[in-house]
């Protein structure tokens, strides 16, 4: 049990979007999002936490369809954890990469 007032704790949604709530509640849909959201710290864990679990699924050989299916997540999803490393710099579209003696100072 942890000491954060019943006010702030989250609300689920039980399936239902953030609207459907702002509608049933008489609240506005930003409140509904503020109160049933999740604290960004636990989304960025369980996002790495998936993250690892696709790597090692991946590393055994399984294909990006066998692992979105056994996780319950799209292929896209898969892929884009296999081919975007969090450590790697943020490319945009048409970006060349120059050899190291032609590099802009």
């Amino acid at each position: 049990m942890t000491n954060t007032p019943s006010v702030y704790r989250r609300i689920p949604r039980n399936g239902r979007t953030a609207r459907e709530m702002a509608e049933r509640t008489g609240m506005s849909v930003r409140t509904a999002q503020r109160w049933t959201s999740e604290p960004r710290e636990v989304y960025l864990d369980r996002a790495a936490q998936r993250r690892a679990r696709v790597l090692a699924l991946r590393a055994e050989g399984m294909s990006m369809r066998a692992i979105a299916q056994d996780l319950g997540i799209t292929v896209g999803a898969v892929h884009y954890a296999i081919h975007h490393d969090e450590n790697t710099s943020k490319r945009m579209p048409g970006d060349v990469e120059l050899p190291i003696d032609q590099e802009a100072s």
